[in-house]
């Protein structure tokens, strides 16, 4: 068959001219590179420079196949720009952290303090960070982008009633990577493998050192959020509370310490013989010395050691001898039915003023042992544990040629008595 456009020979089976690539079913002809053209036979006029129908067609399918592939190429490159876009923006775009904090008493919504943490890492454009940010209470107060960080503490936040805190070392390390959504907030709990609670243990407010306050101090003014507390109120919180806590710990120990000593006097007030025991008056403390013989107590004046206070003498037979005005029993405990204690004295006060008596009146004194009015006046407080002065009792004595004596010399007497006879006890 021969193509009705061309003129060139085909085979009849052929649906497509080889020569200039028109259908030959009278459809849009296929675009051919370069189209053959038939001799003309002799004798016919030269063809025609315009060019064929089907030629034409084959140029503009050849064009519409060049513009589309380009629109294709440049819709691949818009696509892959829009995609590069989004990874950025989504890389870019600001995590809020909820970072969880333990700390009793603290509260920013209470005029607390925030608590300063240092952040450290690279963000996802390899740039190093190295700052920090403050958390509130409800754990908001920090955002980042993609990179890798590190969070730790940077300091003790103040509480409204000037609690400072000991600060954790914990860390917590966290990657933030395309696994989040753009802008996803981020709760450090929830991730398993974070250390992420803050877990800030209040210090002993009597432990709290200036240098402790005075950071906290500091990283509480870096803060210029629109909810910064009070710094000066929290300052002047924390120190009152401190010394506060000083001045009782203080008093605690004094008094700790007052009791302990009572406890060591006590102690050394309790008197021990072979078969009794006795509590000294406290009003003896640091004026007596105590010598212990068998059943025998003897109590001797420190200023004047020769001079015995009170001797206490432990018998199954006691002496039934009270003795006379100057010396001798005030009183003879029973302990048992077999065992007595024996009070017995010389009255001090009786020889020095009855000497003083006989001196001023007689002109001479009948005692060998003199007694002089320094060791009368200690003495005589001492078996009176101060309700009776010698000085009373001498005047007394002076009052009159025909009278030496007082009513206050019993009166020492029941003195020493009532505070010995309730604590002997038998061993």
């Amino acid at each position: 068959m021969v193509c009705p456009y061309c003129g060139a020979e085909l085979a009849d089976e052929a649906q497509f001219c080889v020569g200039c690539g028109a259908a030959l079913d009278g459809t849009e002809a296929m675009p051919v590179a370069n189209p053959a053209v038939a001799p003309a036979p002799v004798g016919s006029p030269a063809p025609s420079k315009k060019p064929k129908k089907g030629v034409v067609i084959a140029i503009v399918c050849a064009a519409v196949i060049v513009v589309g592939g380009g629109g294709g190429l440049a819709y691949h490159l818009y696509q892959q720009h829009v995609q590069e876009q989004e990874q950025y923006e989504s890389a870019h775009s600001k995590h809020a952290l909820v970072v969880s904090v333990k700390a009793e008493g603290w509260d920013t919504d209470n005029g607390a303090s925030r608590v300063p943490v240092r952040v450290k890492g690279k963000t996802v454009d390899g740039k190093k960070v190295d700052k920090v940010e403050y958390v509130a209470s409800d754990g908001s107060g920090i955002k980042l982008i993609q990179g890798k960080y590190t969070l730790k503490a940077a300091g003790s936040p103040i509480a409204a009633d000037g609690t400072i805190y000991q600060v954790p070392c914990t860390k917590a390390k966290l990657t933030i990577d395309d696994a989040f959504a753009k802008g996803e907030k981020i709760d450090l709990a929830e991730l398993a493998e974070q250390d992420s609670v803050l877990d800030f243990t209040p210090i002993d407010a009597a432990d709290v050192t200036d240098d402790e306050i005075n950071d906290a101090v500091t990283l509480a003014m870096a803060y210029k959020g629109k909810d910064a507390p009070n710094v000066d109120a929290l300052q002047h919180a924390a120190t009152n509370r401190r010394d506060t806590a000083v001045a009782a710990k203080k008093a605690a120990e004094e008094e700790a310490a007052r009791q302990a000593e009572e406890q060591r006097k006590a102690a050394a007030r309790h008197i021990e013989a072979q078969t009794f025991s006795v509590d000294l008056p406290e009003y003896w403390d640091g004026r007596v010395t105590v010598e212990v013989d068998g059943d025998t107590i003897t109590v001797r004046s420190k200023l004047y050691p020769s001079r015995v206070v009170i001797a206490l003498i432990g018998s199954t037979n006691p002496d039934r001898n009270m003795g006379d005005i100057a010396g001798g029993a005030i009183k003879i405990v029973p302990l048992s039915d077999n065992f007595f204690v024996r009070l017995g004295r010389t009255r001090w006060s009786y020889v020095a003023a009855d000497e003083a008596h006989s001196k001023k009146y007689f002109g001479s004194s009948h005692y060998s042992d003199s007694v002089s009015e320094e060791e009368a006046t200690e003495l005589t407080d001492l078996q009176s544990l101060g309700t009776v002065s010698y000085s009373k009792i001498l005047s007394d004595f002076l009052a009159s040629e025909d009278s030496h004596s007082s009513d206050e010399l019993a009166q020492q007497d029941k003195a020493m008595q009532d505070a010995l006879t309730p604590s002997l006890k038998l061993l």
